[in-house]
């Protein structure tokens, strides 16, 4: 801290004072009287040192002097170490317990860690380790439980819920695409807005042609709701909205669950998971549904992952039917990728996989989290022929910035 005129000290204070023609001496003699001022603040707190593999020893001998006045409880405690690293792509915690001298984690049901054992950890760590003395009292607030809601971060994670929202309680699936790894080609987007869950499910007709459906319910780990499909009307220049049948889904926790659809007289049921295509973090989360306030109706499915970006663009055809593209491309603000068009199987029969042809492209630039600029020109190949186009739209976000994807 400074003690001056500016919060860091940047004005100096012999020069604060020499405007009133205060002596150096005395000026001295305040300066002093000030540093020994006496606080509850130790010197450790704050201090933050991270560790590596390649750390040498020396650095340990920090470490342990951060640990050591992590132990003192008396006349006052110094601080709170707390310990962050990332395992398997997930930010993990833990806050020291000076009583019991151990590091308590920030998932229920794991085993807390002596000091033995989180040293060992942290010198075998793939990843960087960060310890940090924070002030005391403030270490489970800052290690394992940010909100303060009593449910720690990790088990936050683990059951979609924000670790930085105390209001945000409740489980909520992983956000982006999901699919079921033995019949894949074909999936769906689940998306969160307020308290509901929105699943556009990508698939295909009896034909082989692409299709899409749309499903919005009360979100939960049981999941329910009609299912609608859409058609474009040309001459109101909308969309129309048609019940066909049920769905819903059976979370066993954020990225797997049971799949139950009911469309017309057919039924089945599916066991899904959460579609993984990339372990990097991601810099710029782009996942959700995104439509033209102008024309709703079509839209993009986007999931973002690490420097990846999958865009599935649903739209209709010659002949009004839903239809669907997908496109690859750089998770960049502005980036272009060319979509491919998809034939597969219908939700009810025989699997085959899908086939693959030339779909257009579509440009994406991007001027914040929730407004983009687009120019797009998707078609589809037989046995459904049909061209959208639009250029210069400027599209908006409509479901929640999504939470960073758990890795196993």
């Amino acid at each position: 801290r400074g003690f001056a005129l500016n919060h860091n000290g940047a004005t100096s204070i012999n020069a604060t004072f020499s405007e009133f023609g205060i002596p150096t001496t005395q000026t001295d003699a305040l300066k002093d009287y000030l540093f020994a001022f006496p606080a509850e603040t130790a010197p450790v707190t704050g201090q933050q040192l991270t560790l590596a593999k390649s750390s040498p020893d020396s650095a340990y001998e920090r470490y342990h002097l951060l640990q050591q006045r992590a132990k003192i409880s008396l006349p006052f405690p110094e601080c709170d170490l707390v310990v962050n690293t990332s395992i398997n792509g997930n930010t993990r915690g833990w806050a020291y317990d000076r009583q019991a001298s151990v590091f308590n984690p920030d998932g229920t049901g794991e085993q807390a860690l002596d000091e033995a054992s989180m040293e060992s950890m942290i010198r075998n760590s793939d990843a960087p380790t960060t310890l940090t003395c924070a002030p005391w009292g403030s270490g489970n607030r800052i290690g394992i439980d940010r909100d303060s809601d009593s449910i720690p971060d990790f088990d936050e994670v683990m059951q979609g819920s924000d670790p930085a929202r105390r209001e945000s309680t409740q489980f909520r699936a992983s956000s982006g695409l999901w699919f079921n790894p033995d019949r894949s080609g074909a999936g769906m987007d689940l998306q969160f807005g307020a308290d509901l869950m929105v699943m556009i499910w990508f698939t295909y007709n009896e034909d082989g042609s692409p299709n899409w459906y749309q499903a919005v319910g009360p979100a939960g780990k049981n999941w329910t709701a009609e299912l609608t499909q859409l058609h474009w009307d040309p001459q109101a220049g909308k969309a129309v909205i048609e019940t066909v049948g049920t769905v819903s889904i059976a979370f066993s926790d954020t990225l797997n669950g049971q799949f139950d659809w009911q469309v017309g007289e057919q039924k089945g049921q599916e066991t899904i998971k959460r579609l993984h295509f990339s372990r990097q973090a991601t810099a710029l989360p782009f996942t959700g549904l995104w439509f033209d306030p102008l024309e709703p109706g079509y839209g993009l499915s986007i999931d973002t992952q690490g420097d990846t970006r999958v865009v599935l663009t649903y739209f209709y055809d010659q002949q009004n039917q839903p239809r669907w593209v997908m496109i690859q491309q750089e998770n960049s603000l502005s980036a272009t990728g060319d979509a491919i068009s998809l034939t597969g199987p219908c939700p009810w029969c025989d699997f085959v996989s899908a086939s693959i042809s030339d779909g257009g492209s579509m440009t994406l630039d991007f001027s914040s989290l929730d407004e983009a600029q687009t120019d797009f020109k998707v078609f589809l190949g037989s046995p459904a022929n049909g061209l959208w186009e639009r250029y210069g739209i400027t599209l908006k976000r409509f479901t929640e910035v999504a939470s960073p994807v758990p890795v196993f």
